[in-house]
């Protein structure tokens, strides 16, 4: 037969036995299994006998600490003896029992039911007995610490009175110094309002400034408009006068063409000059060849001009005689 043994120190070994279709499992009094633990919920989770009798399905119901099966958080798992359940913060095991099981009967429910809750109610008494001793133990060492607490209260308050001195002191220190602060916040009000005034006078001249910057400026446009029309003039002027050098090289090229072809001519009539010089040296030789030849020609035909001459006169002197 399946059963839960519970393992909290509480609830350490207490068994519930599965004898229903289907048990719920909570903290309050209208579950099946009733675990009282904080930190279990009110309706935690419910176990439901599978179709073929032979589990149990769990199922998470409203636990915000969750329900988990060998430390894995479920929604939904079948079960198995030896499983491992946790129920929020109380560890239980699924047990098989080889016994036979019990009789789903009203009465053998109802006195399962009342065994198991008397255990739970002795369980509880314990736990409350225990507690009960914690606080007496918690009440002593509270009252060593009120007696603590009345010395640390008696010299808290010697502590004060001193304090409240130490901030008469402080408080006349503090005026003093306030007003110290008060003349100096008096002063530095002087201060500002010279400066101010400064800077009255420093806005006048900036403004002053500014109103030349901009008479500069409107000159400067004025000089940069005539400085740009100036350069356009100059350069129109160069691109003509670019024009006038390139018909001046132009011409000075044709000049320079008209040159090398008179050289060019002249080299060629020194050639022919000096060919026909030889030839002329030549005709010069035999023209005074033919000079010298007949100036001889020319002395010997006046020589016999003159002895003819002779020869006439002298027939006509011996005829006067």
């Amino acid at each position: 037969m399946l059963h839960l043994t519970v393992h909290h120190s509480a609830l350490e070994g207490t068994e519930y036995w599965l004898t229903r279709p289907m048990i719920t499992v909570g903290r309050t009094t209208v579950n099946d299994v009733i675990i009282d633990s904080l930190g279990v919920a009110p309706n935690h989770a419910r176990l439901t006998l599978t179709e073929a009798g032979d589990a149990y399905r769990i199922e998470a119901l409203e636990s915000l600490l969750g329900t988990y099966v060998n430390g894995q958080r479920i929604r939904s798992a079948i079960l198995e003896p030896g499983d491992r359940i946790r129920f929020g913060s109380i560890d239980a095991v699924l047990t098989d029992d080889p016994g036979p099981m019990p009789s789903a009967t009203g009465e053998g429910d109802a006195v399962q039911k009342a065994i198991l809750r008397i255990a739970e109610l002795e369980a509880q008494l314990k736990s409350r007995e225990n507690q009960l001793g914690d606080l007496s133990r918690e009440l002593a060492r509270r009252s060593g610490e009120v007696g603590q607490l009345q010395a640390d209260l008696q010299q808290t308050r010697e502590t004060l009175e001193k304090s409240q001195q130490d901030h008469a002191r402080s408080e006349l220190n503090w005026q003093n110094h306030c007003n110290a602060l008060n003349a100096e916040v008096r002063e530095v009000r002087q201060q500002r309002e010279a400066a101010q005034a400064e800077a009255g006078d420093f806005k006048a001249r900036f403004e002053d400034a500014e109103r030349r910057l901009a008479e500069l400026d409107d000159s400067a446009r004025k000089r940069v408009q005539r400085g740009h029309d100036t350069i356009s003039a100059l350069r129109r002027k160069s691109a003509q006068q670019d024009s006038e050098i390139r018909e001046a090289r132009y011409e000075i090229m044709k000049l320079r063409q008209g040159k090398e072809a008179a050289e060019t001519l002249l080299e060629s009539v020194k050639r022919c000059y000096s060919r026909d010089k030889k030839h002329h040296s030549r005709l010069v030789e035999q023209f005074r060849e033919r000079a010298r030849e007949e100036s001889l020609r020319a002395e010997h035909a006046m020589l016999q001009l003159a002895k003819l001459t002779e020869v006439v006169q002298s027939p006509s002197e011996g005829s006067r005689l």
